[in-house]
């Protein structure tokens, strides 16, 4: 009987062993390889590029290099004699190179303070490296401008406080996989700087830097300002960021996640790849605005002209559709009346477009210096008959006859592009309006009230009546001291930068849900003849979207008719 149960329970091990035997492979079985996601190699700093205030290098600088925290060790020496030869030997003494290039020991994350001395000038300001850096060379913009002369400007007042908001934010943007290029990443002060005041699209490495030049008036919103990270595939990323606090913070990273193939919510879009009958650009058509229809500066005597012709006289119109691979050269430039900015190696040809084709306000041909450029009618001797009527007495322009000046128009010009009419009759909300944008206009006064205006309108009556919807411009022109700012653009990556192709962050439009009648129109209009000789404006991929916009209204669409920027339009 024992035997039994112990042949019994021989059996039943041996059985209950054979039935886990399976599961217990499985789990001894090694885990297939599945990579670690990337993560960027700390580094320490080991070299710095230091501009000006318009990105300009500063050549023959000497710097000074001190943690805060060994200034706190100083500070806590007190009384001991040898203060002074320690704080010597604490200190990193260096020069820079004739591209504002300098060498520096291994600078670890933390707080320096950095004090600068160029043509007699001495700065002082806090750089922050973040704990995840991971580059060994960054771009600080100092407090100073260098001149035409080569003199140096301090930006800060006696007692060091910046004039300006001058600051630099650089890092690098991954996902799992690595670093990603051609990423978007601005800052913003939001609606009291009319959104982005820099961006910037990350090279080959996932690099990128923004560089502030912000009028100070702005110091509240930008001491809450946001950045924004925008990328195709990827989630949009926003967060909060104080720019205020120092003049450089190296190595802000951000990991970007997949938005794993998120639906389509595309409404409308237009490419311009495709052209047709009576239109200039794609589906889009041309038209013209009349003197004054954006107003002048009180007391010029060419407004004054223009304001008693009775049938309304109609600017140059630039909008164009433009084409890859015309290599259209801004001959402003070669001609010497405007510069590009330092960190423009586009050599003053115009940007091909996104795809094959774009709407583009510029002149693309002429063979004078007109030509890439919107300077439209130049300067000449004859006084055009539509400035004479009436016996008004007209103070011609002078001719050109020095270089930069930036360029100088015959007359102020501008124009619009009208889409056709667009069915949002089955849309209930919310909706934006976003799109592909370069541009490159004057520095000199380009703030929303200024000149060199990029405006965009809405009608929901087929075009007989429009709306203000948002203005590209900042609201407040560059800090630049003294220097003469005449040949020196602004574009939309900021104050004195290169543009480049960016994505214009979404505009609300949801008060056009439920409209049958929609039409939208761009418009850029120079409302003076001075200092029209940069690139213009160029547009691609328009779309309409079902999400929510973030980018500043120009003016609230929901007050009265008459304080919303509705116009009747020039018959």
């Amino acid at each position: 009987m024992k035997k039994s149960i112990w042949l019994v329970g021989i059996l039943l091990t041996v059985f209950l062993s054979g039935c886990g035997s399976a599961s217990d492979s499985s789990n001894d079985a090694p885990e297939p390889n599945t990579p670690e996601p990337y993560t960027p190699e700390i580094k320490t700093l080991n070299s710095l590029t230091l501009v000006d205030a318009t990105g300009k290098p500063l050549q023959n600088a000497s710097v000074t290099i001190v943690s805060d925290e060994t200034e706190e060790e100083i500070e806590d020496a007190g009384e001991i004699e040898n203060v002074a030869s320690l704080q010597a030997s604490l200190i990193s003494v260096v020069t820079t190179d004739a591209n504002g290039q300098l060498v520096i020991d291994d600078l670890a994350p933390g707080s320096y303070t950095l004090t600068i001395t160029v043509g007699g000038v001495t700065v002082t300001s806090t750089i922050v490296i973040q704990d995840q850096n991971a580059d060994e060379s960054a771009t600080i913009a100092a407090p100073v401008v260098v001149t035409e002369s080569d003199s140096v400007i301090s930006l800060q007042d006696g007692e060091g406080n910046n004039t300006g908001i001058f600051a630099s934010i650089s890092g690098v943007i991954f996902d799992d996989e690595g670093p990603v290029s051609g990423v978007q990443i601005e800052i913003s002060g939001g609606d009291a700087t009319n959104g982005a005041v820099a961006s910037d699209i990350t090279n080959e490495e996932g690099e990128y830097t923004l560089i502030i030049n912000v009028s100070l008036d702005k110091l509240a919103a930008m001491k809450v300002a946001k950045l924004r990270v925008i990328k195709d595939g990827y989630e949009t990323l926003t967060v909060e960021f104080d720019p205020t606090s120092a003049l450089a913070f190296i190595g802000k990273n951000f990991a970007l996640e997949d938005n794993n193939g998120a639906t389509d919510n595309l409404v409308y879009l237009e490419n311009f790849e495709q052209l047709s009958t009576d239109a200039v650009c794609g589906s889009w058509e041309k038209q013209d605005l009349s003197y004054g229809t954006y107003g002048f500066n009180e007391g010029e005597a060419v407004a004054a002209a223009i304001a008693v012709i009775e049938e309304p006289e109609y600017m140059t119109n630039l909008w164009h559709s433009h084409e890859a691979g015309l290599d259209i050269k801004n001959a402003a430039l070669e001609a010497g009346f405007v510069l590009l900015a330092p960190d423009d190696v586009s050599t003053g040809f115009v940007p091909n477009p996104i795809d094959q084709k774009a709407c583009w306000y510029g002149q693309a041909s002429g063979g004078d210096v007109g030509q890439g450029n919107f300077l439209g009618d130049l300067i000449s001797n004859e006084v055009p008959q539509a400035l004479s009527v009436n016996a008004v007495a007209i103070e011609e322009p002078e001719i050109i006859d020095e270089n930069l000046d930036g360029g100088t128009s015959r007359i102020e010009n501008g124009g619009a592009i009208v889409s056709p009419t667009i069915d949002l009759s089955n849309e209930m909300g919310p909706l934006a309006l976003t799109f592909k944008t370069w541009w490159e206009i004057e520095s000199v006064n380009p703030n929303e009230n200024g000149f060199d205006l990029l405006i965009i309108e809405t009608s929901i009556d087929g075009g007989m009546t429009w709306n203000d919807l948002a203005r590209l411009n900042p609201l407040s022109d560059p800090e630049s001291g003294e220097l003469i700012r005449d040949p020196i653009p602004f574009s939309n990556r900021g104050f004195n930068r290169a543009p480049v192709w960016t994505t214009q962050e979404p505009i609300d439009i949801s008060h056009l849900a439920e409209e049958h009648n929609v039409k939208l129109r761009f418009v850029f209009v120079t409302v003076d003849e001075l200092f029209n000789g940069f690139r213009g404006w160029l547009l691609d991929d328009i779309k309409i979207t079902r999400e929510e916009g973030s980018f500043p209204h120009f003016e609230s669409c929901d007050s009265e008719l008459d304080e919303c920027g509705l116009e009747e339009l020039p018959q």
